[in-house]
């Protein structure tokens, strides 16, 4: 019980102190289920608020967003949801993929465990940021066709007068210029050396997410899987 209580103190104490950096300043959340495309979606969101504010503008990620200059405007890229730090968001962005493919990338990356309360937490999430967001992008429609999901972010942060072209290029330089750095990312876009642990796609996930506990999954998440139009099974 006391443990339960310093954990809701501390949990309390966050979210005042996290209320209190932003004020009322405006608060964009580049949300998403990990490894889905999630840095892309934060910097086409950086370089669009970027063109719209200038200097006004402070980025980065949820644990380090003390780090951050009060600026008028603050995106800050996050995965787990929080009903609370959702409300407080002027505009709420979320990407998601099927669920077994984040997962593997996860193991892949993180060194995550292989157990299906992982994919039951993704799922929570996944529901809490649909229900919050005002702009979903599906991975799978980021693979097809990326200048639409750039034009849908633009429509959403009411932005106009952007090129498609240019965005997608200071991109390309920003996971080149990733490539070399020697801290764990780069402080501005957020890409590390090896950001990515397949050529992304769907179904890259039957090598880390097979047997007892891909049939775990597909049956306890069943519905997720039909709801989102993934196909069970093996790929």
């Amino acid at each position: 019980m006391a443990n339960l209580l310093k954990q809701k103190y501390r949990r309390a104490r966050h979210l005042a102190q996290f209320y209190s950096f932003f004020g009322n300043r405006k608060l964009i959340l580049a949300a998403s289920m990990p490894r889905s495309a999630s840095t892309w979606m934060y910097n086409v969101t950086r370089i669009l608020l970027q063109q719209k504010y200038g200097d006004d503008l402070a980025g980065g990620w949820i644990k380090d967003y003390r780090e951050m200059p009060k600026k008028p405007v603050s995106l800050v890229k996050i995965h787990h949801f929080d009903a609370r730090y959702a409300q407080r968001a002027n505009t709420v962005l979320y990407s998601y993929r099927d669920v077994r493919d984040s997962f593997a990338s996860s193991i892949r990356k993180f060194g995550v465990k292989p157990r299906v309360e992982y994919a039951h937490k993704l799922i929570r999430y996944d529901e809490g940021w649909k229900n919050a967001a005002d702009c979903v992008m599906r991975y799978e429609d980021f693979i097809e066709n990326q200048a639409k999901e750039i034009r849908k972010i633009a429509d959403t942060l009411q932005i106009q007068n952007y090129s498609v072209e240019n965005i997608l290029q200071q991109i390309a330089d920003l996971k080149s210029g990733a490539k070399s750095k020697e801290k764990p990312h780069d402080k501005q876009s957020l890409f590390h050396e090896n950001h990515a642990t397949t050529k992304g796609g769907h179904g890259n996930w039957h090598n880390e997410i097979n047997g007892e506990l891909l049939h775990q999954i597909e049956t306890e998440c069943r519905e997720w899987f039909i709801k989102n139009d993934y196909p069970l099974g093996s790929p």
